[in-house]
């Protein structure tokens, strides 16, 4: 089975969230280690959500510091996150 990936606006991951359909959330460094990226894992298990970029919707957000990726994730609804720095 392969996964889909969608990038969604914080507004709507935080209606997936308060629906229950969101299982996980992962932090991973980014491009060149110089941003971090914020992934969730959906209950249904086959979609891969990610935070969309501001100008592009249609690409991830990079976050500069693990402080605003955790605000972000905090804002969805999440207590707790997993990192993956390396």
């Amino acid at each position: 089975m392969t996964s889909k990936t969608e990038y969604l606006k914080i507004r709507d991951l935080k209606r997936l969230f308060d629906a229950g359909a969101l299982l996980s959330c992962n932090v991973h460094l980014g491009i060149m280690n110089k941003a971090y990226n914020v992934h969730f894992e959906s209950t249904a298990g086959n979609i891969n959500y990610w935070i969309a970029a501001h100008r592009d919707p249609s690409e991830m957000r990079q976050f500069k510091t693990l402080d605003a990726a955790g605000n972000a994730i905090k804002e969805i609804g999440f207590r707790k996150f997993s990192t993956n720095l390396f």
